[in-house]
């Protein structure tokens, strides 16, 4: 190997998206990197190094970079996931299967680790309601997609809201309004979504701050409004990043019907 080809060599903590086999003793891996995002790896006579390989599993990798398919020279299981329930089950697969269908740069492999990092954490403490994990994700991913804003105002009219607003989210525009301008508003094709403003001011902090810090003062009613949060993240993914994805929305069904 020349020194150029040294050069090319890294070592990462890696959690484990998607694989397949290929050929009689190799996989192809795909990897969320901490400094590199999403990669492509083969693994040469993988089944022969007797690892557990497993989607959401953390793993320290040695490997040798490429354009379009790394080259893993070691492996060894750093640390499996916790799955305590069936809703913790599908959970994770949800997780997975979104993140392999982005395409996470290196640009953002840092928010995407931290933030894997910090549901993992979450999903060993039993007395965390999972489907506000659920939530973080999904409204974690819209902002870094550039599909969700600091909402604070109307679109039409610029009428700053207040928590206790009824609101209209038009989520094929990514754009909010207030009762008064949605009735002038014609356009009957666009899917609005009406909803309390408290709920995209919760949405714009959860961004930013850990679910263990929610004030015990609000979280009761956050509990008791969670399926409403739910289902109008669902739709804005049915609208933006999972267009038509019926495989996934299979997993997301059974999550919901899960109790937690």
């Amino acid at each position: 190997m020349t020194q150029g080809s040294l050069s090319k060599i890294k070592k990462q903590e890696g959690y484990l998206i998607s694989f397949y086999p290929w050929k009689e003793s190799s996989y192809i891996l795909k990897f969320l990197l901490k400094d590199f995002g999403v990669l492509d790896f083969i693994l040469f006579r993988g089944k022969r190094k007797h690892i557990p390989i497993s989607i959401g599993f953390k793993y320290d990798i040695v490997f040798y970079k490429k354009e379009n398919l790394s080259i893993i020279k070691e492996i060894v299981l750093n640390e499996s996931i916790t799955i305590n329930t069936k809703k913790d089950f599908y959970l994770v697969h949800i997780i997975f299967k979104l993140i392999s269908k982005l395409h996470i740069s290196e640009e953002y492999s840092n928010f995407f680790w931290t933030l894997i990092e910090e549901i993992f954490s979450l999903l060993k403490n039993s007395k965390i309601d999972k489907d506000l994990i659920f939530i973080k994700f999904l409204i974690s991913v819209l902002k870094i997609e550039g599909l969700w804003k600091e909402y604070t105002k109307c679109f039409k009219c610029h009428k700053k809201f207040s928590k206790g607003d009824d609101v209209f989210f038009d989520l094929q525009n990514v754009r909010i309004y207030c009762s008064e301008c949605i009735d002038t508003y014609n356009n009957k094709q666009n899917k609005i979504f009406p909803i309390k403003f408290w709920i995209i001011s919760f949405s714009n902090w959860l961004i930013y701050n850990n679910i263990d810090l929610i004030p015990d003062s609000k979280k009761e009613n956050i509990l008791k409004n969670k399926n409403e949060i739910m289902n109008f993240l669902i739709e804005y993914y049915k609208i933006h990043l999972l267009y038509k994805d019926e495989e996934i929305f299979k997993i997301i069904d059974k999550y919901l019907q899960v109790s937690s």
